[in-house]
């Protein structure tokens, strides 16, 4: 269902689509199903790939300095959750990755 993507902006750009799509609205049952499925699948990859990013922060830091992999520290990775923190799809956004 992502059709092959593998970098993350081109995929977070098809879940905005997507998203935009069901808002319109007008769309028959079983194609909203299909998006909100397509949504869902989109949603769950980009989740993975800043799960994998987070880890390899989180690594470095570790490797290069030390005193900053503390979650309490000023330098460590903000929370994840909607990657640009803005835009209609954040709630769905929150919704598909918890």
């Amino acid at each position: 269902m992502t059709n092959g993507a593998t970098n993350f902006e081109e995929l977070y750009r098809r879940f905005e689509e997507t998203v935009r799509r069901l808002e319109t609205g007008g769309l028959g049952l079983e194609e909203s199903i299909a998006l909100y499925e397509e949504a869902s699948v989109l949603a769950t990859r980009c989740r993975e790939l800043l799960d994998g990013a987070e880890v390899r922060i989180r690594q470095l830091q570790e490797r290069y300095a030390p005193d900053t992999a503390d979650p309490a520290s000023p330098t460590a990775p903000p929370p994840t959750g909607d990657p640009n923190g803005e835009g209609s799809s954040a709630g769905l956004w929150d919704r598909l990755t918890k």
